[in-house]
C-alpha cells in the first residue's frame, strides 16, 4: 500500500509542477527558436529527475531522510525556474541545469555502490 501511494507521489510531483513551467515558459510548447525549446526541454527534464531523486533514500548516513529530499526537492525546482531567472537562452540556466544532472548522477552512482542502499526485492516465487 504505502509502495503505490509513494510511486504516486513521485509521479505526481512532476505532473503538478508542470502546468506552472508552462506558463512562465512558453518554449516548453514549442513556442519559441529551437535553441530556446532545446534549453526549456533540457532544464525541465533535468529538474524532473533532480525531483525524482529526492523521493529516493540518502547515500550520506550523517544527513537526515527528509533534509535530504527537502534540498534535492529545492534544487529540483530551482532547475525547472531557471530559464525563467536566467533567459530562455542565458548561460546560467545551461549552467544549473549541467551542475545538477552531475551532481544527481554522483548521488545515484553512489547509491548504486552501497548495496544497503538498494531496494530490497522480494523472493520470486513461481507458484
Amino acid at each position: 500500500m504505502w509502495a503505490t501511494g509513494f510511486l504516486g507521489i513521485r509521479i505526481g510531483i512532476i505532473a503538478y509542477c508542470l502546468p506552472f513551467v508552462w506558463v512562465y515558459n512558453p518554449a516548453l510548447l514549442m513556442d519559441g527558436t529551437w535553441g530556446e525549446v532545446v534549453l526549456v526541454v533540457t532544464t525541465f527534464l533535468v529538474g524532473a529527475f533532480v525531483l525524482k531523486q529526492s523521493m529516493m533514500i540518502t547515500p550520506f548516513a550523517w544527513l537526515p531522510e527528509w533534509l535530504y529530499a527537502f534540498l534535492l526537492a529545492l534544487l529540483g525546482l530551482f532547475v525547472m525556474g531557471a530559464t525563467v531567472l536566467f533567459g530562455p537562452l542565458g548561460p546560467g540556466a545551461l549552467a544549473v541545469a549541467l551542475g545538477a544532472a552531475a551532481l544527481v548522477m554522483l548521488l545515484e552512482r553512489m547509491r548504486k555502490a552501497d548495496p544497503f542502499l538498494q531496494p530490497e526485492r522480494p523472493a520470486h516465487d513461481p507458484n
